[in-house]
């Protein structure tokens, strides 16, 4: 009898002390939606100003790697990851002063983003994990300026700043899993992207983003 007692003694220490199998480098790729909001402000110092908001829903992409451990057997892992991404979404603002005629026409697309981001996830059960994130984005958009009076132009701006997000995980093999992520760039900062004797106009952009992942984890336990 003594002998049955150190047996199941022993099992449940092994399984109460068992590290899970999320752990590792991993890579994946996600698809989903974001909703692209610009805030643009247009100034004339001899006239006024105005601002308009549009906004415009469009594919989005990544491309992600990185690495998560697992802190002894809390089912508490930590990590972080790099990433590149971008977007379909295009809108078309016009620009001018609040109740007056429209001055002209700004296009803005965000072309390519790449960021890096710690992570913080928690075991709610062997399979799945819930996480947080915190990232550090610089993000390229492709403008185009059309004033009334004043030729064409078509630059490139860059926005860097914070990027939260939350999401979730589902482990559906051992080194395979499938999520949905939420992202906010909403924390980039004004810039102005046009100045020319009175006129300033001002662009800040955010972006809410809604997507699926498909990950690929390689954890030297389960290889």
């Amino acid at each position: 009898m003594n002998k049955i007692y150190q047996i199941i003694g022993a099992l449940v220490l092994t399984t109460t002390t068992a590290m899970s199998d999320y752990g590792g480098i991993f890579v994946g790729a996600g698809l989903g939606v974001g909703m692209m909001r610009n805030d643009t402000k247009y100034v004339d110092a001899t006239q006024g100003e105005g601002k308009s908001t549009v906004s415009k829903l469009g594919a989005y992409y990544q491309l992600h790697a990185g690495y998560l451990h697992e802190v002894g057997t809390s089912k508490t892992l930590v990590g972080g990851d790099i990433y590149v991404n971008g977007s379909s979404a295009k809108k078309l603002n016009n620009v001018g002063v609040d109740g007056g005629a429209i001055a002209g026409t700004i296009e803005q697309k965000r072309s390519t983003g790449v960021g890096i981001a710690a992570i913080m996830g928690k075991l709610i059960n062997p399979k799945v994990m819930i996480y947080g994130r915190v990232g550090y984005e610089l993000s390229k958009y492709d403008m185009k300026l059309n004033l009334i009076g004043v030729a064409p132009k078509d630059f490139t701006k860059s926005y860097n700043g914070i990027v939260p997000g939350v999401g979730l995980n589902y482990k559906i093999a051992h080194n395979m899993m499938i999520g949905g992520g939420y992202d906010y760039t909403g924390l980039f900062s004004n810039k102005t992207v046009y100045q020319n004797g009175d006129v300033n106009i001002q662009v800040k952009p955010a972006e809410h983003r809604m997507m699926v992942k498909l990950t690929f984890v390689f954890n030297p336990s389960t290889c």
